[in-house]
């Protein structure tokens, strides 16, 4: 539960949904050689099947959490704006998140697929067009939160405070509609090099 003005807000934490997907998600990426080491074809099987059951008695359950281990995908800064985020001290240490509403995310997402369409990143623009579809099925007035959650304690105070991911993302799409090409790739690398140098402690761990 949070309290954002004086208003409450619940997320569901669906777990059994989350945990399923989640199975079947690590096969299909495959980070490993042989993932069916870790997720057999058997428990794939009743993965999708228990999956399925859960969709079929209530068709209008999503999972309300997306969750990345080990980095914040570059996609998510579009539903954000810089005056958005927040640097805050949480248990004894700094965290970093930002929070916005269904609404103005849902619009972000519009503004920003028609400039990626245009241009080399259409992939991308369909990964967005997912996350608009997902952030459809809530209330517009609800809230969402991109959280860094436990990256925060690979990451020192001056580089969270120096992360301005949704700003630079935002100004590289506004740089590809204008046609300036050097400068939004610059941008956006900037941002990509911030969630490699996060990842990275993935294949260090």
């Amino acid at each position: 539960m949070k309290v954002v003005d004086g208003a409450y807000y619940v997320c569901p934490w669906r777990t059994r949904l989350r945990v399923l997907a989640g199975l079947l998600s690590f096969r299909q990426a495959g980070p490993f050689e042989e993932p069916s080491v870790f997720v057999t074809e058997h428990q794939a099987r009743r993965a999708r099947k228990e999956l399925r059951r859960l969709r079929r008695r209530d068709p209008s359950q999503i999972a309300a959490i997306m969750h990345s281990p080990w980095h914040v995908p570059v996609r998510w800064f579009v539903l954000f704006e810089d005056h958005e985020r927040r640097l805050l001290e949480h248990d004894g240490h700094h965290r970093l998140s930002y929070l916005t509403t269904a609404r103005r995310a849902l619009h972000r997402a519009e503004e920003a697929v028609p400039p990626l369409r245009r241009s080399e990143l259409g992939p991308i623009a369909d990964l967005i067009v997912e996350l608009h579809q997902w952030i459809s099925a809530f209330d517009p007035h609800s809230i969402l939160e991109l959280d860094y959650g436990a990256l925060c304690r690979f990451m020192t105070w001056d580089e969270m405070d120096d992360d301005h991911s949704a700003r630079d993302l935002h100004d590289a799409i506004g740089a590809l509609s204008e046609q300036r090409f050097p400068r939004s790739a610059e941008l956006y690398q900037a941002v990509l090099a911030r969630s490699a140098e996060l990842r990275a402690h993935e294949s260090l761990n």
